[in-house]
């Protein structure tokens, strides 16, 4: 019969002297996440035969720390996000990227710990997952990026050996993949009728406070990501001194009017709004493309129209200004609201920069040229915007017509 072990409590906790081996003896204890059951499980793993005080307190404080891996398969979603951002920060990505795969990360850990391990991780979780972020009403491109951003960092553990199989890739269910629908014309695009529906909206409502008609500042935003193709982050940063009709740059706000018949008028894009708190500027873009785009004549006339405006209100413009002084989430509910009043199709702000790169692509611009005004490179250019247009089988009948003999 095997001899019952003896131990005694010293001063320090979780350290242990062993009677019978006249050793120490270190009991660490943590928890575990259980997504199945979507609740903690708290274990313990002991680790004998210490011969001094001193090494078993060492070895205690290693395993308390992380210092000690216990096995290759106890990386965290923690862990392998501070893995994935050194190497990205190390292989020079943007910080718009590294700064999105954050918040894909924390709307993640809503549902699934940043203490879960990547062993526990099963189909199940997935499932549990996406599920919850559909009942929570995320958008489909949102739970594309989601999707995304929880696969990388599952096959970069894969990659580095932390986990000894993927664990996505064991699933039995293939068709686990996020399917974002597509209709014949792409929910993606907005149309020139909905587009009218949404600029009719401003012009026939205001929202007056401090003077000043909100809604003619939604209106001149709207039009700005229609015409410009510009990332939301990018358009709030934008300044008055980023607007300029070329020959008139140091006189932006009040060009003279009677010689601009054959000027340009252009915004320079060169950095983006990156916090929650509208104060945030990083003086750089997405692929650290900076760009210069031209604006039609209508968005310049409502851009000397809001600026009159505020004039007007007795609000003072100076060229360090922000033109639009609120959020992300201001546009959204603005943008939410229009739909809901007008009920044209949902979409999504972003639909603004898929609509107006297909758009330039669809009217013959060079790859090279859609690059330029998007700021985005042609791989990306042609997996996410090649879409369908509303000409696109005139289009193929024009073109096969000119091929008849």
């Amino acid at each position: 019969m095997a001899e019952k072990v003896k131990r005694t409590k010293t001063k320090y906790t979780g350290v242990y002297f062993n009677e019978n081996t006249k050793k120490y003896d270190i009991k660490f204890n943590y928890k575990e996440y259980n997504p199945l059951a979507q609740k903690n499980d708290y274990k313990s793993k002991w680790k004998y035969n210490l011969m001094t005080l001193s090494e078993a307190r060492t070895e205690l404080a290693k395993l308390q720390s992380g210092g000690i891996v216990l096995d290759n398969k106890e990386i965290t979603l923690k862990g392998i996000y501070e893995a994935w951002e050194r190497e990205a920060i190390a292989s020079a990505y943007s910080v718009v990227t590294i700064r999105n795969t954050q918040q894909q990360l924390n709307m993640i850990s809503q549902y699934i710990p940043l203490d879960t391990k990547l062993k526990n991780i099963t189909e199940e979780t997935y499932n549990y997952l996406i599920s919850s972020c559909r009942q929570k009403g995320y958008s489909e491109e949102t739970l594309h990026n989601v999707n995304a951003c929880f696969r990388k960092l599952i096959r970069l553990a894969y990659r580095r050996n932390y986990i000894k199989y993927n664990p996505l890739d064991k699933m039995k269910n293939k068709t686990f993949k996020v399917r974002i629908p597509i209709d014949e014309f792409s929910p993606h695009l907005i149309i020139k009728d909905e587009f009218k529906l949404i600029d009719k909206y401003f012009t026939e409502n205001s929202f007056v406070r401090l003077k000043v008609d909100r809604y003619k500042k939604y209106r001149l935003l709207f039009n700005f990501l229609y015409f410009s193709g510009a990332r939301i982050g990018e358009t709030l940063a934008l300044q008055i001194k980023d607007f300029e009709m070329v020959g008139y740059k140091n006189n932006v706000i009040t060009p003279d009017l009677e010689n601009i018949s054959n000027q340009m008028f252009q915004v320079t894009i060169n950095k983006v709004l990156l916090s929650t708190d509208n104060k945030n500027i990083r003086y750089d873009t997405k692929n650290h493309k900076n760009r210069v785009i031209p604006l039609p004549n209508r968005f310049f006339e409502l851009y000397l129209d809001y600026i009159h405006h505020l004039h007007c209100a007795g609000i003072k413009v100076n060229n360090e200004d922000r033109i639009f002084d609120f959020g992300q989430g201001n546009a959204l509910s603005m943008l939410k609201k229009v739909i809901k009043e007008t009920g044209i199709r949902n979409h999504a702000i972003h639909d603004f920069r898929h609509t107006f790169i297909s758009n330039i692509m669809s009217l013959g611009l060079s790859m090279a040229e859609v690059e330029q005004f998007s700021g985005d490179t042609q791989r990306t250019i042609f997996a996410r915007y090649s879409h369908s247009t509303e000409n696109s089988k005139q289009n193929l009948i024009n073109a096969q017509n000119i091929l008849i003999p």
